[in-house]
């Protein structure tokens, strides 16, 4: 009985590295670096600028309304207290800062949730690339790096900062066989010009975004 165990376990032993290795190479994996194919899109940089300007028109927005509620405010300052017009300045003055207020919320609002949905809508398109990729590169599984790097001069670092930083590195290690950062990022690029070119639309109207009333 011991005689027969030696010969599987001999026998089995002989098998495993064979195994091994039609699963390695069975599976293979790509690298990614989501942050710098998001830095390389074309759209992005079209979106930003689209946000930008919306922002503008915002802030000139918020500047014209400020001016009307300071206006009314002046014009209430120079009446006596117990006149009747001064209440009704007083009324249209508070009237005027409280839409103010209440546009610049809901601008604030708006520009933000849709800064949000065009984000992911960049994400989901750096994924389907990838899948694109892998596809063409027969890979079965695409691993997102990051790689946190740290500043040349550490000496304003603490220790456990330092640490924080290498601990956020998730991929110690991949050749320029496995990185697939380029690819990805021209395959995003070649579907966004295929496309036209056209970014979604920022924002609902020509007021733009949200810029938070100034105080």
């Amino acid at each position: 009985m011991r005689t027969w165990h030696i010969l599987a376990l001999a026998a089995l032993a002989m098998l495993l590295p064979t195994a091994t290795l039609k699963a390695h190479e069975m599976v293979k994996i790509g690298v990614i670096n989501p942050q710098k194919v998001l830095e390389g899109m074309d759209e992005r940089k079209v979106i930003e600028d689209k946000i930008k300007s919306e922002r503008d028109k915002a802030t000139a927005e918020v500047q014209r309304r400020k001016a009307e509620v300071d206006d009314l405010q002046r014009q209430r300052n120079e009446l006596r207290p117990e006149s009747s017009i001064f209440q009704e300045k007083t009324n249209q003055m508070m009237e005027k800062a409280v839409q103010f207020e209440v546009w610049a919320r809901l601008k604030q609002a708006e520009m933000d949730r849709t800064e949000k949905e065009q984000m992911k809508a960049l994400y989901d398109k750096i994924r389907d690339a990838c899948k694109d990729v892998a596809t063409e590169k027969k890979l079965d599984l695409i691993l997102a790096e990051h790689k946190p790097e740290l500043p040349a001069n550490m000496e304003t670092l603490k220790p456990e900062q330092v640490r924080a930083v290498l601990y956020n590195n998730d991929v110690m290690y991949a050749n320029e066989k496995a990185d697939i950062t380029q690819q990805v990022m021209l395959k995003v690029n070649q579907k966004y010009a295929a496309g036209g070119g056209i970014a979604p639309a920022v924002g609902t109207n020509n007021t733009g975004g949200g810029v938070a009333p100034q105080k």
